[in-house]
């Protein structure tokens, strides 16, 4: 029975490690990715040709045959893009029913029916990502609370799981970085064939223009951001080590 509940603690702090890894994930994307400064910085950069994500975007009406929808592109501001891209994010996470921009109470068809197809496998991968979240914080839910009040059978039996979860969990992560870097056009097709059902791969439209050109910026700062969070899990766990070492030698 001893031996029972010792695996069965290891488990679980294994799974809470991971669960934190998740969670700080989770937390460093939607920092950036719902950030109006971000959009800002990024729909004003000259990435398309000469062109900021800004101006491309406003040329694709030259593609488009509603008149509501070049009305929009043509009268359309910087900040109205930016919006375009929240509204986008927010539709992603659940919180938009529809993808094209509402003026007036109508709604303005400014995305091909294959950009929308494609969005609704990105609020698919979304959609899994945020379960996956859901389900890692009650984990935390139930295995902190139990850390804490079990300290010395987590100290005596688990305090080396998280290290070693971490030292996993980083191998992990290097072996992706390394294949993607030198591997990146087949990871990118991979990746790709695994997540998403339809067309990935969009030669013009508004949300190419839009989305195109923001994720060799946007990956490096959820990186930072997450080595920030999930470090200072990391750091506050050696204290927390230390401090039960005093209270147990």
């Amino acid at each position: 029975m001893d031996r029972l509940l010792k695996i069965s603690s290891k488990v679980l702090t294994v799974l809470f490690t991971i669960s934190v890894f998740i969670i700080t994930g989770f937390i460093a994307i939607m920092i950036p990715a719902n950030s109006r400064a971000f959009y800002n910085w990024q729909f004003q950069k000259k990435d398309y040709y000469g062109y900021t994500a800004y101006e491309y975007v406003k040329l694709e009406r030259v593609n488009l045959t509603d008149e509501s929808a070049i009305k929009y592109l043509s009268e359309m501001e910087l900040e109205d893009l930016v919006d375009l891209m929240l509204r986008t994010m927010r539709y992603c996470i659940f919180l938009e029913d529809e993808l094209n921009p509402e003026i007036d109470g109508e709604t303005v068809r400014i995305f091909r029916q294959d950009e929308i197809d494609h969005m609704k496998d990105v609020k698919g991968v979304f959609g899994g990502g945020m379960i996956l979240v859901l389900i890692s914080i009650l984990v935390v839910g139930v295995c902190l609370p139990l850390g804490l009040i079990k300290k010395k059978s987590y100290y005596e039996n688990c305090r080396k799981v998280p290290i070693y979860t971490i030292i996993g969990i980083g191998c992990f992560l290097v072996i992706i970085a390394l294949f993607a870097v030198f591997a990146f056009d087949f990871a990118f097709e991979v990746f790709h064939r695994i997540f998403f059902s339809g067309n990935y791969a969009f030669e013009n439209g508004v949300m190419i223009g839009m989305i195109g050109g923001i994720f060799y910026d946007l990956a490096p700062i959820i990186i930072l951001l997450w080595v920030i969070l999930f470090g200072g899990f990391s750091v506050g766990l050696y204290f927390y080590h230390k401090w039960l070492k005093k209270k147990f030698k």
